[in-house]
């Protein structure tokens, strides 16, 4: 990874994204797509595909978690 990838991932606005599927190779394409997307983007993108993702997005320093599917939490 070079240097200037790490340095972009420690500003990205979301921290993480982990998605369920059937496939792990689908899980983790879908995570990185929503991760690329950003948080309302790839939120709406998941919930449009009824897919099971949690979100973790960067507020300042803070973390906090949004999920869809089985991550939803009312």
């Amino acid at each position: 990874m070079s240097w200037i990838r790490a340095q972009a991932s420690l500003y990205a606005t979301v921290a993480s994204v982990t998605v369920l599927a059937r496939f792990c190779m689908d899980a983790d394409a879908y995570a990185a797509a929503l991760t690329v997307l950003g948080p309302q983007k790839g939120l709406d993108f998941a919930r449009r595909k009824h897919m099971d993702a949690l979100f973790l997005p960067r507020d300042g320093g803070q973390i906090w978690a949004i999920g869809t599917g089985l991550f939803d939490v009312p």
